[in-house]
């Protein structure tokens, strides 16, 4: 046993074994919750993210007055838990309740450095989580934004992805803070 423990130290001193795990593996759904977005702008202060349909199976997140539970972080498939506890998976949001769950997922456009938050079956970002205080991350990141989205239906209020450091290309963009609510 003494030498065990000897050998396991001497390889985890030269790095060759672990004594944490960097991660684990899927975690079961969590929610349904509501996703509720704070800035400086009425347009989205104090408002909630729900969906709008702009094509097939494509819904915009957009601002809306009232709560909509219908999301939920989904880590069944490629989730997983980070080292601290933090869970990483795919944002669900559920169409019409709950048979349809579109997946949250960003519509890039080449020209702006600006990407809309789509709820739809075409895209799926599984790097959604959220920080001790509930704020919506991507990536590790809260790069929200509300801008002005160009749609098939025409301009709407939309929540949309930053790309870079550089100021949002989309000249109405303000910045927004998502908690789940």
């Amino acid at each position: 046993m003494q030498f065990t423990t000897a050998i396991l130290s001497v390889l985890a001193a030269a790095g060759i074994v672990s004594a944490t795990t960097e991660a684990s593996g899927p975690f079961k759904p969590v929610g349904p919750f509501a996703l509720k977005m704070q800035s400086s702008n009425s347009t989205y202060n104090d408002k909630y993210i729900s969906g709008i349909h702009i094509g097939a199976a494509i819904d915009l997140a957009v601002p809306a007055g009232s709560p909509d539970k219908h999301f939920y972080l989904n880590g069944t498939e490629s989730g997983y838990v980070g080292q601290d506890g933090t869970k990483y998976g795919a944002l669900y949001y559920n169409v019409y309740y709950p048979q349809i769950p579109f997946r949250g997922g960003l519509a890039i456009d080449p020209t702006s450095n600006v990407a809309q938050l789509w709820l739809s079956v075409v895209y799926e970002n599984t790097n959604f989580s959220f920080d001790k205080s509930g704020k919506l991350l991507l990536d590790g990141e809260s790069r929200w934004f509300g801008c002005t989205s160009l749609t098939s239906y025409g301009p709407k209020f939309g929540i949309n992805w930053e790309f870079g450091t550089a100021a949002p290309s989309t000249k109405d963009c303000v910045p927004v803070t998502i908690h789940k609510a």
